[in-house]
């Protein structure tokens, strides 16, 4: 007998302009110089595959900062299906050179609280630096969410346990450079991007 695949909460990058770079939708990345801006509109399709009774929050947040004080919220809720969603970008790079991401992320749980700390809405509320925290999760989670649009990431359950859960995601690379290190086309780059009305 064939088994019936379950199908999956998703997410795709339709398109994305960041500092006035269209970004690709199969590797999207941005170089920016250390305590630089990071400003941009990203288009992404959310496929919410819970009932339609469950709500389907989505945040936005960069791997940088202070998890519980840094997301943002993109939709309360995403309907049941196949929905397009607009985030809006606005952030500064930190101030150390290295590889870092701003994740849009969507799950079933009552608030975005609960999403951006990853902690089931029956725990009774968020909690943080657990080890759950999506602006927490490892490079190679990050990449996998980027190549299928879904990823099973650590879930604080109400149990008190963690354990995987699906979350619909994607992620944009953040290439933090010295100011020293970007060339010269790169800085010229910025400050068209930055004077232009």
């Amino acid at each position: 007998a064939v088994e019936a695949v379950k199908a999956r909460d998703r997410m795709a990058l339709v398109s994305g302009r960041i500092n006035g770079a269209t970004l690709s939708v199969t590797d999207p990345a941005v170089t920016v110089a250390a305590g630089s801006p990071i400003r941009g509109r990203l288009e992404v399709t959310v496929t919410n595959e819970h009932e339609s009774s469950a709500d389907f929050p989505v945040i936005e947040t960069p791997t940088w900062g202070d998890a519980a004080s840094s997301y943002t919220v993109v939709a309360e809720h995403v309907p049941l299906g196949i929905h397009t969603v607009t985030v809006s970008v606005d952030r500064r790079a930190p101030d150390a050179p290295g590889t870092y991401y701003i994740i849009i992320a969507g799950a079933a749980e009552t608030s975005p609280a609960y999403v951006a700390s990853g902690t089931n809405w029956p725990v009774g509320e968020p909690r943080w630096n657990n080890g759950t925290d999506i602006s927490g999760w490892s490079p190679t989670l990050i990449r996998s969410a980027m190549a299928t649009g879904t990823a099973w990431a650590p879930w604080l359950g109400h149990s008190g346990r963690t354990k995987p859960a699906e979350v619909g995601a994607v992620a944009v690379r953040v290439n933090v450079e010295s100011d020293s290190r970007l060339t010269m086309e790169d800085k010229v780059q910025t400050v068209r991007r930055y004077s232009e009305p």
